[in-house]
């Protein structure tokens, strides 16, 4: 049995068994009106989510999908089973239900990347990383300690803090780590020297679709092999400074398609030569 939700948009169980159905005959659908949330315009995932991490809600849902279950082996729902600790929710539907239950992503925005998100925080502050999120660096300089200050906070400075080595991950022009006017690219924190094209009138080529991208989608960062921003002389800027992600330059994520992939992989090894660095310098630095 397939389930939906009134209300919840871009996730249809009759569309899925028809999709399916060749390879998965049989498949059942329902619509389900859950209390509360009847005549609700739009229900939204998080919200469902969160709200079916109490009991309470969870007898409601058995309740509602009980009368269909004759014949049913298995329910599939949309992954709404709770936000911070989906496992339990989904345990304790199958335990009313007394059968297996199964999850299928919706659309994003969607409760899967919450899980994702409130994971990620919860082991980075078991290991001891501070999260300033929604946060932004306004100023970055040198200490005369030999590591670097950052300024940053929400609308103005309001926190410093003192780095031995700092990773540039701040994106591309919707990021703010690049910026444009009519004549040059430049990167926005520490005025690093960017690839790009030498005029202006090479940024775009005259079709819009043209297959080869746009010369300018591939400006950002030059770093060397140990993913440190290189200077005017194609030398390290800084040996304590690396660089991942979108910013870097040779690269067309939005055109390739592969955006994910680049931030994993070149913070992956952005951060390897980060703690390379730190080992060299000892407990001190890190």
């Amino acid at each position: 049995l397939l389930a939906d939700i009134q209300g919840l948009k871009g996730f249809s169980a009759r569309q899925i068994a028809a999709t399916a159905g060749g390879a998965w005959p049989g498949l059942k659908t329902i619509r389900l009106e859950l209390p509360g949330v009847q005549g609700a315009g739009e229900v939204f995932p998080e919200r469902l989510a969160r709200s079916l991490e109490l009991d309470s809600h969870r007898r409601t849902l058995a309740q509602a999908l009980g009368p269909h279950l004759e014949g049913v082996r298995a329910v599939g729902l949309p992954a709404v089973l709770g936000v911070s600790r989906p496992t339990a929710v989904l345990a304790a539907i199958e335990a009313h239900l007394g059968m297996p239950v199964f999850e299928i992503p919706t659309m994003p925005p969607g409760v899967a990347g919450l899980r994702l998100k409130e994971a990620f925080e919860r082991g980075l502050a078991a290991t001891g990383v501070m999260l300033y999120l929604e946060n932004r660096v306004f100023r970055a300089s040198r200490t005369g300690a030999g590591a670097f200050q950052l300024e940053l906070g929400r609308t103005e400075p309001e926190v410093t803090i003192h780095a031995p080595a700092v990773i540039l991950a701040t994106g591309r022009f919707m990021g703010g780590g690049l910026a444009a006017d009519r004549h040059r690219v430049r990167e926005t924190l520490f005025d690093l020297p960017v690839h790009q094209p030498d005029r202006r009138e090479e940024w775009h080529r005259m079709d819009f679709l043209d297959p080869r991208g746009h010369p300018v989608n591939r400006a950002g960062i030059d770093v060397d092999a140990s993913f440190r921003p290189l200077n005017a002389s194609g030398r390290a800027a800084d040996p304590q400074l690396f660089a991942a992600g979108s910013i870097l330059a040779h690269q067309d994520w939005m055109r390739m398609k592969c955006g994910s992939g680049l931030a994993m992989a070149t913070a992956w090894a952005a951060v390897a030569q980060a703690q390379r660095l730190l080992a060299q310098r000892g407990p001190a630095a890190a």
